[in-house]
């Protein structure tokens, strides 16, 4: 679905470590989908959701708003739980592919 080069960096190469933290982060995925458990059925899409939800409140905490050490947990625990959430599939809901 997606041109390799897309995954690969501006100048083709990759982007080093983090490509290779966001393939291992496939196979869990492709489990997970195989299983019937997410509501999509595309390993990329649901691994760049996850990796943007990821980076965004990473972003977030690099601001440097000075956020007290409970809320930021609290805002790691409630991005990750919606992100899951919104990829969860209950029973009886159809996969969009």
């Amino acid at each position: 679905r997606y041109p390799p080069a897309a995954l690969a960096g501006r100048d083709g190469r990759g982007f080093g470590p983090a490509t290779e933290a966001f393939a291992s982060a496939l196979a869990p995925i492709e489990e997970a989908i195989g299983a019937g458990l997410l509501v999509l059925d595309d390993p990329i899409l649901v691994a760049l959701t996850l990796w943007s939800a990821a980076h965004g409140v990473a972003e977030v905490l690099l601001m440097g708003i000075g956020l007290p050490d409970a809320m930021a947990d609290t805002l790691v625990g409630s991005v990750v739980d919606a992100t899951l959430d919104g990829l969860r599939r209950d029973p009886g809901t159809p996969v969009v592919g």
